[in-house]
Parts: structure tokens; sequence; C-alpha cells
């Protein structure tokens, strides 16, 4: 077969597969996407009819935030009158707020007064059968939180559904206490749904959902409407299109199924949109094919018959200098060109090839050479980074070593003060015991020297238990310099007690100065938490008061004041000593940090009590600081309400 032929059966293939692919995407794919856009109008109609219905709920329940925080209301249900009524309950006046019926009910659940109307009968006092049992089947529409707590909803109701709505009555300014409930409802009659269509330009169908006799697309539709699937479309007739919803009361049951009806103006539009399209695609397919079949044949088929000769002909005689080229400047020519100069090109290529091929034996052996290079570098990189490593291993150990020689000053420190209180105390017992008993031996001991004796023995005993006890609390805590949780008994404690028991232990630490601690606190202050670690914080602050902030000073005064706040609790401690200037200030909680390098101090005291607040305490720490102004810490333990009591 010719290529003119084959050109024209591919392009004839093509635009039958198009035409046929096309018509098919707009049967199948646009007239489903008109369905869908019918199908979303529809829900939004449905979506439009229930904002309507929403909306008159609101307007009712407007009217009724009008008239239940109101002083005449109120007034009136706790005195009836036939002034408020004649004034304010006139058929007219519940036409104009569209309100077929008002109940009000009395504090406790009574009913006072029932308004009603029906406009369309044209009754001026229809009162519905079933408001006595509206109250006793529905008594949360009683129940309002507060003056400005409403309620609103649908009902079910024997005449119909209604709009309901029910608001305190109490004083216009919502301040004196609510004297009962004010209840409207308008029933969604059928001139109240008309009303309905005309606002909204839809057709609209209401039926109750326990309505016996339901029509059968409802009963059909009332099965598939779920929470996932709040509104259901189907399509009636080749002309309307249903959408269909619950609407559920203000108990959140199911109440009325609502219906709207839109004529299928967006799938005529489609499929006759379709049509004009397919006629459209034919004749202009036609046109294309035709038109494109006389253009190659001109510009492509003709002259590549031209360029076939020429090729026999070269083939024939071998002699490239004999082709003869037709002049053309597009594509064409271009290739007839082209296969000129690359039988020109094809033998300067083979002779640089022959070159490349040397110059790549070449580079070949250069790159064995840096490969070889380049792996006894890597041998000398990983040996280095070997001894690197055992490098870093080594300084791990020593700064290891430094720090467990540092921890064991620290504990040295710590602990020196107790000890010595306790061997003190010891030390003075047992010379009032050896004076006592060697007395007896001379002059036997009367009533007054045995109750000084026993006086001093139990004082002395209390001294040397309580500073035993913090120095076997004291070693638990520098166990490890990072804080564990589980290291101290969790328990309730008087704050003032506790705190007044650890400064009798750190009493003998003031005997050669004059300072002084006050504590302020709450004597029945109790809360839920970790004493040890409350001591270990005080006795820091306290002991480095006195090693660093009193130094060279012969009077100095610490202030203690634990307090509850809001979200937990403030432990508020300031001296008047020598303070710190910024740059100790910024390291002060950093570890190994001290002044007394050299001087048995190791830097750990303020780090460990920064560990307890922060991780053991879950709190926070601020310090604040200036030279010859003293030091003011303020930390805040996080504690709920159920951790802290008065007993």
């Amino acid at each position: 077969m010719a290529l003119g032929k084959k050109i024209l059966f591919i392009i004839a293939v093509v635009f039958i597969t198009i035409a046929g692919v096309l018509y098919v995407i707009a049967d199948r794919m646009v007239l489903e996407s008109f369905r869908r856009l019918e199908r979303h109008n529809s829900e939004k109609n449905v979506m439009r009819a229930v904002n309507a219905i929403t909306s008159e709920l609101d307007n009712l329940n407007a009217v009724g935030g009008d008239w239940g925080p109101w002083n005449d209301t109120r007034d009136f249900l706790l005195q009836p009158n036939d002034d408020y009524i004649k004034n304010n309950l006139s058929q007219e006046t519940l036409e104009n707020l569209r309100v077929d019926f008002m109940v009000f009910v009395g504090g406790n659940g009574r009913i006072v007064y029932i308004r009603g109307i029906d406009p369309a009968a044209g009754t001026d006092d229809a009162k519905p059968v079933s408001l006595t049992s509206l109250l006793a089947d529905h008594p949360a529409l009683l129940v309002h939180r507060n003056p400005k707590d409403s309620k609103k909803g649908l009902l079910r109701l024997p005449e119909g559904p209604a709009l309901i709505t029910s608001w305190p009555i109490t004083d216009s300014n919502f301040q004196k206490p609510i004297r009962g409930s004010l209840i409207l409802g308008r029933f969604l009659s059928q001139s109240e749904i008309n009303r309905l269509m005309e606002k909204t330009a839809l057709s609209i169908r209401l039926v109750c959902v326990l309505e016996g006799n339901l029509p059968a697309d409802f009963e059909t539709i009332q099965t598939q409407l779920s929470e996932s699937v709040p509104i259901v479309v189907r399509e009636m007739t080749q002309g309307t299109i249903s959408g269909y919803t619950s609407i559920h009361d203000i108990d959140g049951n199911p109440c009325i199924l609502l219906r709207v009806d839109t004529p299928r103006e967006i799938f005529a539009y489609g499929k006759e949109s379709v049509r004009y399209f397919t006629i459209a695609t034919v004749f202009a397919g036609a046109l294309i094919l035709l038109i494109l079949y006389i253009l190659l044949q001109r510009i492509v088929i003709h002259p590549i018959a031209q360029l076939k000769q020429h090729i026999l002909s070269i083939k024939e005689t071998g002699n490239l200098s004999t082709m003869h080229l037709p002049r053309r400047r597009d594509e064409i020519g271009i290739l007839a060109y082209e296969l000129n100069q690359m039988v020109v090109q094809l033998k300067e290529k083979r002779e640089e090839l022959s070159e490349s091929n040397s110059n790549l034996q070449i580079d070949i052996a250069k790159r064995n050479q840096v490969e070889e290079e380049l792996r006894a570098m890597n041998q000398i990189l990983q040996q280095s980074l070997s001894e690197l490593k055992e490098t870093q291993n080594q300084l791990v150990q020593s700064e290891k070593m430094a720090s467990l020689g540092g921890l064991v000053a620290g504990v040295a420190h710590e602990i020196n003060t107790p000890l010595g209180v306790a061997l003190t105390a010891s030390s003075f017992l047992q010379d009032r015991t050896r004076e006592l008993t060697d007395g007896r031996k001379t002059n036997p001991p009367v009533a007054s020297d045995i109750r000084k004796y026993m006086t001093l023995a139990t004082e002395a005993s209390n001294l040397i238990v309580n500073n035993l006890e913090r120095v076997a609390e004291l070693v638990n805590s520098f166990k490890q310099v990072s804080v564990n949780q589980s290291g101290d008994q969790h328990k309730w404690f008087l704050a003032k007690k506790y705190l007044d028991q650890l400064l009798v232990t750190l009493r003998p630490n003031f005997l050669q100065s004059n300072h002084s601690v006050t504590v302020e606190c709450p004597e029945k202050l109790e809360i839920d938490s970790y004493p040890g670690i409350f001591a270990q914080i005080i006795t820091n602050l306290v002991m480095n008061s006195l090693i660093h902030g009193f130094q060279n000073r012969e009077t100095g005064k610490i202030e203690i004041q634990i307090r509850p706040e809001k979200g937990g609790l403030l432990l508020r401690y300031r001296d008047d000593g020598n303070g710190m200037d910024k740059e100790t200030l910024d390291k002060m909680f950093e570890p190994f940090f001290t002044t007394k390098r050299g001087q048995g101090g190791t830097g750990l005291g303020m780090h460990i009590l920064y560990n307890l607040i922060t991780q053991s305490l879950h709190g926070k720490v601020e310090c604040t600081s200036a030279p010859r102004e003293g030091v003011l810490f303020l930390i805040r333990i996080p504690l709920d309400s159920q951790k802290i009591r008065y007993r």
C-alpha cells in the first residue's frame, strides 16, 4: 500500500476512534457530570429547605428571647392579670409574631396560662390538647442553667410537627432569679409549608415519621437515611429529581421526613449539549480529514517520494556529490541536507574515534593509579579514625573520674555539718553521763540533778537522731547527680512543722554567728509531695547563704516563705548577704561550677538543687541577685488542688 493511502487510512481510523471515544466520554462522563451537578443542586435545595426551617426556628427563638426575659412577663407569671393578656396576647399580636401558642409555666412546673390561635380556622382561643403532656414528655424544656439559657427545636405533637422554643422567665436585665418558663410554638401546617415554598422557591413536602401509611418513596428513603448519609437524592421521573432528608426533634429523634422536588433542567441541558457536541465533532472531523489529506499529499508525500529516488540513485552510483536536493527550509529539506552532511561527518568521526580509543587507554591507566592512591589514603583515614575513637573513650573515662572525684568532695562537704552536730551532741551526752556516774560515787544525785540530766539527754538524743537521719537523706540524695524521683517517699506532710524540724537540725551551723532565719508559712498547710526533696532544697539554700552569702559578715538574715498560689506552691527564699555578679548568676546552676574551688567547694550543690526542682518536682526556679544586695530565689512547684489542703 502506498504511503499516501496508509496515511489516509490511519487518519480515518484515528478520527473514527477519537469520535467514538469523545462520544462515549460525552455520554458517560459529561452526562454523569451533569447528573452529579444535578444531584449536588438537589442536595443544596434540600439544605436550603432545612436552613429555611432552621431560620424560622431561630426567628421564633428570637421572639421568645424578647418575651421571656421581660419584666411584664415575669410580673404576669407571679400574679396573672387580665391587663397583660389584653395588651400583649391578642390574636393580632400572635398572628403578627406567627406564634400558634404560648405556654406560661411556673417554677414548680405548673402551667399558669395557655394562649393559642388557629389562623387557618380563624379561631382565637385554640389550645392544643397535647400541651399538658408536652411538659411531662419533655421536662428538659423547663430546665435553664442561667437566665440566657434557651431551648429550641422541633417536636412531634398529635396536632402535627411544631417548632418549639423555651425561654426562662426573668427580668429584662437578666439579673433576678428565674421564675418559670415561656414556651412558644408554631405548627408546620400546610400554610406554613406554602410560605416556606414561596420564600425558597422550592417544592417542599413534609411527612411525620410515625404517621401510618407513609408514601412508598418516603418509606423506602427512611431506611436509607443515617448519620453518615444525611441526604438521599433519587431520580423520580425524566423531568423530576427529589432530595430527601430527616429532621430530628429536640430530643435528637427522627421527627419528620422532608422532600424537595427539583426539575431536571440541568440534565436536559447536558443531553442537549452532548447531542450538539457529537454533531459538531462529526462535521469538523470530516472537514479536517479532507484538509489534512490534501496538505500531506502536497507537503509531505510528494517530497518524500522525490527524496527516495535520490537516495536510490546514490546507492547505485556511490557518488555522494551527484545527489541533487530540492531547496526547502522545512524538516524534509533539512533531512536531505543533513543526510549529505552525515556522510562527510561519518568519515571524520571514524578518525576521531580511533584517536579517542588511544586517549581512553591512557585515561584508564591514570584512573587505576588514582584508585590505588585513594585506597591507601582510605586505610590511613581508617587508622586515624580508630585512634580518634580510642582517644575519645579515654577522655570520656577521664571526665567520669573527674566528675566522681568532685561528687565525693561534694558529699563530704554536705554531710560534714550534720555529722559534726551529731558527734558534738553525742560527746556532750557522754560527758554529762560520765559526770553523773562519777558523782554517784561521792554524792548520791538528787531528783533535780536526775531531771536536769534527763532533759539534756532527751535534747541530745533528738539532736543526734535528727542529724543522723539528715546524713542518711544527704547520702541518699548524692548517689547520683541526675535526680531520681523514686529516691524519696511521696506522702502528706505539714509544711511549717517539717520546715521547723529541718531548721532545728541545721541550728548548730548558726552557733558561732548571729545569723537568723525567719519562716512564714500557714501552720495547717499540708501538701502531698516529697518531704526529703524539700529538705535537700532548703538545706542547700541555707548552707549556700552561710558559706557564700554571709562570708566575712557577723550578722545575716534569711527569710523563707511558703504559700499556695494558682496552679501550685510558691517557695520564696531570700537572704541579705553578699549577693552575686551577673557572670556568677548565669553559671550558678551549671555542674561543677563553684567560687570555692580548692576550698572545699565541688560546684554540685546548686546543680543538684536545680535537678531536684525541675526533674523530681517538675517545677521552675528563678534567681535574682546583685553584689551586696543579697539573693532571692522564687521556686514554683506545680500541684493540683487535690494535693494541697489545710488540716
